[in-house]
């Protein structure tokens, strides 16, 4: 299912919690919206869900109009944070409570829980109570009750932010499986940045109220529109600078750390004041005797990488990474640094 929202605003009494978003979410896409606690990504969740009616703005599910239509009526399913479970209820009884309330015939009723169950990886707990399972477990059980009702969209709140690190990566991989074996719609709402990355087909990111970017999650992590979105994404180092040059694929800046080159199309004149982001992975040290000389202020082991905290011009301090590091670097090196033109990424100031 399509689903599109047109100039879509909420208020909380004088809180505009969502503020003219316009976006489409194609049919059988994962969608992602991601931005930092209140940016009222979870308000347009709700809004698709039934839960608010937006203030002004329209609402459309295949391009029919359902600003005012009851969340029961819309054919949605929900995966809640909290996995929201009965658990007075088995894993069998959970999965097909929203066949109850559709009143759906026991035969089909049990073909259809047995296949949800096998499709989460289940099945082997059918008789289980609710509360007798792990955090993971829960969270394939809401999942099944989701995809069991054959929704239109479903609907995901940060439904991995309660489980560890090694379960939120084994989780992941079952929602894009998940995903790719039933092809539906699907909204993601969370503010980890990895999850997005790794599993959206494409994000809108937020921030107060209003949808800033919307692209690929290469696009965005590449070429973030603004220096919030940059930082947002990933980790990013700025330095400001004012353009001295630009040629056909070359643009120049002068910086406090001196000249940086960049790769990156714009429309920004000569003389302007600009900020430069780069990314830590964008960061190639090297031999002292580079342009741009640094100092190793710490050093993190990550096992597949390296993370450095490093000073320029004794004042500017960056971050680095190295990955698969070939080398020990210690605290107090004095290193090169060099930069590609392609990972300088200029903004307007």
């Amino acid at each position: 299912m399509r689903v599109s929202l047109n100039n879509v605003t909420k208020l909380f009494g004088t809180t505009t919690a969502v503020d003219r978003v316009t976006i489409e979410i194609a049919d059988g896409e994962l969608f992602f919206l991601l931005g930092p606690s209140g940016c009222g990504k979870t308000t347009i969740l709700r809004i698709i869900a039934g839960f608010h009616q937006p203030d002004i703005g329209e609402l459309r599910f295949d391009g029919k109009i359902v600003n005012n239509l009851p969340p029961n009526q819309r054919n949605t399913g929900m995966v809640f944070q909290n996995y929201a479970l009965w658990p007075h209820l088995t894993v069998a009884e959970n999965v097909a409570y929203g066949l109850d309330i559709r009143r759906v015939s026991t035969q089909e009723k049990k073909q259809r829980v047995r296949e949800m169950l096998e499709a989460v990886q289940m099945d082997d707990y059918a008789g289980r109570m609710a509360n007798q399972l792990s955090g993971g477990q829960q969270q394939r059980i809401a999942l099944a009750r989701a995809l069991v009702i054959q929704p239109d969209i479903i609907l995901l709140d940060e439904p991995l932010s309660n489980l560890d690190a090694k379960l939120r990566l084994e989780l992941r991989d079952e929602i894009k499986r998940i995903h790719r074996e039933f092809n539906v719609t699907m909204l993601y709402v969370t503010h980890d940045q990895k999850e997005a990355l790794s599993l959206a087909d494409r994000l809108a990111i937020m921030d107060k109220g209003k949808i800033i970017q919307v692209g690929s999650p290469v696009a965005i992590y590449r070429r973030p529109i603004n220096s919030f979105v940059g930082a947002f994404i990933g980790d990013m180092n700025f330095i400001g600078g004012k353009i001295i040059s630009k040629h056909t694929e070359i643009t120049e800046i002068e910086t406090p750390i001196g000249v940086l080159r960049s790769s990156m199309k714009n429309v920004l004149r000569l003389g302007e004041s600009v900020l430069c982001g780069i990314r830590p992975e964008g960061i190639q040290l090297s031999e002292p005797d580079s342009q741009y000389r640094v100092k190793i202020e710490s050093v993190t082991y990550l096992g597949e990488m390296e993370q450095y905290r490093i000073t320029l011009h004794d004042k500017l301090t960056w971050k680095a990474v190295e990955i698969n590091p070939k080398q020990i670097r210690e605290e107090g090196q004095m290193c090169g640094m060099n930069i590609s033109p392609e990972d300088v990424i200029v903004f307007k100031n």
